[in-house]
């Protein structure tokens, strides 16, 4: 037995009996020609019509109707049809708003042109983590950070060197202790001990205490010049270090500056882009091709931080 014998319905089990002569259009469903459209009440397509023909803004479409009867698939068509005479809307896109992150910035671009914009942004992260590393490997950074760093040794040297010798005018040794300089009384160039200290005259010892605690009180100062120098130094190392990140990253976003020149929000947002990255060069830093891979595998929850970190540049 086919198919087509085993699924027949009798003319018994039918709710409306045909008369033999009703069916002798076809002998079969296969010879019936395919509806083009759908069988729909005439005031139904209009409504859809007139509905879909409303370009203001706040109007809606309410469908309903029995299960079964086409109404999904027939508004989908209509909808479809009327869309493909329209105009193509825009692309909307989010990024980031660097002065307040949890209001992103929505910005409008030409049909199609939201995922270059997604795409060109990936691809400058991707220029980033190679140019950076290498503006830093050229050997000039270096040197002008040792450049710092010496001049800060070099001051601190000079300043110490010129309070040993006040020391030994005065009658002390500066030496280093275990916790950190001080200073030893000497008689005739040998130091004193603490009994010999003891035995000393009131007057001297007197004397000798206050030149100590002279001398102490210019070492503190002699510290915290050093501390100020330092952190003068880690400034300018900061400085140059957004230099040459800049130095990198500028021609790269700059190229970008000039392709979305017509969208005023985008190039705003390229340009915080690049004070944001001079200001995190250290997440770019050593991310160059040639880098040895870490000895210890990197925690996820660390993978998923730096990716987190980027996602402030990327285009959603």
């Amino acid at each position: 037995m086919n198919i087509y014998d085993r699924l027949r319905v009798p003319a018994g089990k039918l709710r409306r009996v045909c008369s033999q002569e009703e069916l002798d259009f076809c002998k079969s469903t296969q010879e019936v020609s395919p509806l083009d459209g759908f069988i729909v009440q005439e005031r139904t397509a209009r409504s859809l019509q007139f509905g879909l023909s409303m370009s203001a803004p706040g109007y809606n479409i309410f469908v309903v109707g029995p299960p079964g009867t086409g109404k999904s698939t027939y508004t989908q068509a209509i909808v479809e049809q009327t869309a493909r005479g329209g105009n193509v809307p825009k692309d909307w896109c989010y990024i980031n708003n660097f002065t307040d992150q949890d209001r992103p910035v929505a910005v409008s671009l030409p049909a199609g042109e939201g995922r270059g914009f997604q795409r060109d942004m990936e691809e400058l992260l991707e220029d980033l983590r190679l140019a950076i590393p290498k503006a830093y490997e050229s050997g000039e950074f270096e040197q002008q950070k040792n450049a710092i760093v010496r001049a800060v040794q070099q001051e601190m040297e000079g300043r110490f060197r010129a309070l040993g010798r006040e020391a030994t005018v005065a009658g002390f040794d500066m030496k280093q202790m275990p916790r950190g300089l001080g200073f030893i009384p000497l008689k005739e160039g040998k130091p004193l001990s603490g009994e010999e200290f003891g035995e000393l005259p009131d007057q001297e010892r007197q004397e000798i205490e206050k030149k100590g605690l002279g001398l102490k009180k210019k070492l503190d100062e002699t510290i915290r010049t050093g501390q100020a120098l330092e952190k003068q130094a880690n400034e300018k190392i900061k400085d140059l270090e957004q230099q040459i990140t800049l130095s990198a990253a500028d021609p790269l976003i700059n190229k970008l500056v000039e392709k979305y020149r017509g969208f005023p929000p985008i190039v705003s947002f390229l340009k915080d882009c690049l004070q944001d990255i001079s200001k995190n060069s250290d997440a770019y830093r050593g991310q160059g091709t040639d880098q040895p891979p870490p000895v210890m595998p990197v925690p996820p929850q660390f993978q998923q931080e730096e990716a987190d970190f980027f996602n402030r540049y990327r285009v959603n």
